[in-house]
Formats: structure tokens, sequence, C-alpha cells
């Protein structure tokens, strides 16, 4: 997330709120995989908001990396195209954490 890169803690807010509006689409789009989209959304998303409100890098980053490898783990499990795990990993490897 660029914007707890750079500590924007209102933009990783919002950044955080349109993740999780587009994780609803998919699970909306894809009911086969609502159930595991959801439980991604439960598991990462309050953690980023909350780390993002307390501005808590530490945290943030923390919560950020595991949402990271979840996505990754999810992605290649699912049999998704390597680009859409290629695409993750170059965002990733774009991200460094500022206090």
């Amino acid at each position: 997330n660029y914007a707890g890169k750079f500590a924007n803690w209102d933009v990783a807010k919002k950044e955080a709120d349109e993740l999780d509006g587009t994780l609803k689409n998919s699970a909306d789009l894809r009911p086969d995989l609502a159930q595991t989209i959801q439980g991604f959304r439960s598991a990462y998303i309050p953690g980023l908001k909350s780390a993002a409100d307390k501005k808590d890098v530490k945290n943030f980053e923390t919560v950020w990396n595991d949402a990271y490898n979840a996505c990754i783990a999810c992605h290649r499990g699912a049999g998704a195209p390597p680009a859409a795990a290629e695409v993750l990993e170059e965002i990733r490897a774009g991200v460094e954490f500022y206090e």
C-alpha cells in the first residue's frame, strides 16, 4: 500500500476502503470464492484500517505484509494466471515503509 509507505494515513484508510469494495465486488462476481474472499476481508481489512487510524507504521507494515502473502497464496492456490501473482509481486517490490 503506497499510502502506508509514505505514512499518508488518510489515503491509506481510503485505499483500504477501496480494496474492501473491490473484494466485495469480486465476491459478488465469483460466488464460488465468496467465502474465501470474505475471510480475507475479515482477517485483513480491519487491521489495515486500525493501523492507519492509529498511524502505527510497524503494525501497518505487518498487516500489509500478511495481507500480501495471503493474496499471493490465494491467487496461486486458485490457479490464477501467473501474471496475477507477478503483478502482486511487482507491487510488493516497490513498497517500503517510513515513519
